[in-house]
């Protein structure tokens, strides 16, 4: 059998590379999550467990991701990551481990898709908005989590999730589900996705209707920040291209597909009134506009309030950023090593007196928050070379010159 290439994620500004080894092609989905599937039964039988033997729903008080004005000022912080022939999920999925951002793929999202980008500097929305960009497809933000998918959905969830709030607000005195209080949401390993609807619906105290209609489906492991009924709803419906209408009764939902909207009220907060104000009016012309000081509210056609959002993300100034460190955790021979940190140095590696061969070794490093120098010694730890880095190279010699 044929091994899928190793994939590694590198990122700068903090930066992190971070080591994904594949399955062979020849296992595949299932065998995959058979294994999973099978591990957890044997190491977790504490999990409640539905129908199947599929874990659902796992009560956790540990905050897996960043939420709220943690999340505000995390977003804002400068990054740059490198992705060469990486896989999408891979490399969103490292991302969001390491900054602790929750991440969601629509389901109709190839996972395997090659990703090729290199972005320097850029705030975390500036990267996702740019690599879905590069994917073909959207990103928005639903509360506290960044859901990638087909771009029809992604323009589509933020209007749907502001007339859900609408509706809970009128059915808020006759129903007992609080629809707008936000909790942490965390499943088992591999959940079949109806079953976990059914889940949360029975966990906040209403029924569902249409949900027989759809698909059969299996996920791996789902985690959120606190987020609203509402939005675990939405986002579990988002990649079957669904939403829901709350039912008069306020105890009920009936899944629908997404209606056609010609034009809503969307809200984005910024960090202040954008300069550019009388050219954005001028661009989006379609659009109404307000500005403040701390938000923009638009009212128009969906897609053109997607293209505003976008907008307003790409022209987002970061936060200034403390003492450059870094964080690696990766297998490789310490050639592609020292090349990998004077790419990310914009700077040229040079041997002085070393043999290339004399690098290939491969090694293990797994460092957190260390300084350059420091990581340049563990990539050259148990040899006979010392590194020196400027502002035009990286230059690798003996120890001894």
């Amino acid at each position: 059998m044929r091994a899928k290439p190793v994939t590694a994620a590198i990122k700068s500004g903090k930066l992190r590379m971070f080591k994904w080894v594949n399955m062979s092609n020849d296992t595949g989905y299932f065998g995959w999550a058979t294994y999973v599937m099978l591990l957890t039964l044997i190491a977790c039988p504490s999990l409640v467990y539905a129908q199947g033997d599929l874990p659902v729903l796992v009560e956790s008080k540990q905050a897996t991701f960043l939420s709220g004005k943690k999340l505000d000022r995390k977003i804002l912080q400068e990054f740059s990551v490198w992705w060469r022939d990486g896989e999408l999920r891979d490399r969103l999925m490292a991302f969001s481990n390491s900054e602790k951002i929750a991440i969601m793929l629509d389901r109709r999202v190839d996972p395997s898709t090659l990703m090729n980008v290199g972005i320097e500097k850029r705030t975390v929305e500036q990267i996702f908005w740019r690599v879905s960009e590069a994917a073909e497809i959207g990103v928005c933000r639903i509360e506290d989590c960044y859901y990638f998918g087909p771009v029809d959905t992604v323009v589509a969830l933020p209007v749907a999730l502001e007339s859900l709030s609408r509706q809970a607000k009128k059915v808020s005195r006759r129903s007992a589900v609080k629809w707008t209080v936000k909790r942490p949401v965390r499943t088992g390993q591999i959940v079949a996705t109806k079953e976990l609807i059914k889940a949360i619906a029975s966990k906040h105290g209403f029924t569902i209707n249409g949900l027989q209609e759809l698909p059969h489906d299996l996920w791996f492991s789902v985690s959120l920040p606190p987020t609203s009924v509402l939005g675990q709803m939405q986002l579990m419906l988002a990649g079957f291209g669904k939403t829901f209408k709350i039912n008069p009764d306020g105890k009920s939902i009936t899944i629908i597909d997404f209606p056609e909207t010609k034009s809503a009220k969307r809200v984005f907060a910024v960090a202040k009134r954008p300069e550019n104000s009388k050219e954005l009016a001028a661009k989006f012309e379609d659009l109404r506009i307000s500005f403040r000081s701390k938000s923009v509210t638009a009212i128009g056609p969906p897609r053109q309030l997607a293209l505003l959002k976008a907008t307003l993300v790409n022209q987002t100034k970061s936060v200034a950023g403390q003492e450059e460190r870094f964080s690696l955790d990766t297998e490789a021979d310490r050639l592609t090593i020292l090349r990998t940190i004077a790419q990310t140095a914009k700077v040229e590696l040079k041997l002085d007196s070393v043999d290339p061969a004399d690098l290939a070794e491969r090694i293990k490093i797994n460092v957190v928050k260390v300084t350059q120098a420091e990581l340049l010694f563990e990539a050259l730890s148990g040899t006979r070379f010392r590194a020196e880095i400027t502002d035009k190279e990286l230059l690798v010699k003996p120890s001894n010159l």
